[in-house]
């Protein structure tokens, strides 16, 4: 690298809330959870390049999608969405990837 400056994967995995019973409750302690965790790395949504969603097969990809976009304004290059049973309450996972300069 010319400038000095290395690129390296961050991954935030399996990110869930099971103190809450609805997706309308878990959502937001998801996505507050998951932007702490890229802070803390002194990164940001802008910085995700891929995010994968695990939700209950009872609920609505059309509405997943519309409350992500609401939520996070920032273009993620790669999204991808897998329905899933019923997993210990959870309605909702989520898994994040970074690309971080180190």
């Amino acid at each position: 690298n010319v400038t000095g400056v290395q690129t390296c994967a961050l991954p935030i995995s399996g990110v869930t809330d099971m103190t809450h019973a609805t997706l309308d409750e878990q959502f937001p302690t998801i996505i507050e959870r998951i932007t702490a965790s890229l802070a803390d790395t002194g990164a940001g949504w802008n910085d995700v390049k891929r995010a994968s969603f695990l939700l209950h097969h009872e609920e609505s990809l059309a509405d997943l999608r519309k409350r992500f976009s609401a939520t996070i304004k920032t273009a993620i290059p790669h999204m991808d969405y897998t329905f899933v049973g019923t997993r210990q309450g959870k309605r909702l996972e989520v898994e994040v990837t970074a690309a971080v300069s180190t």
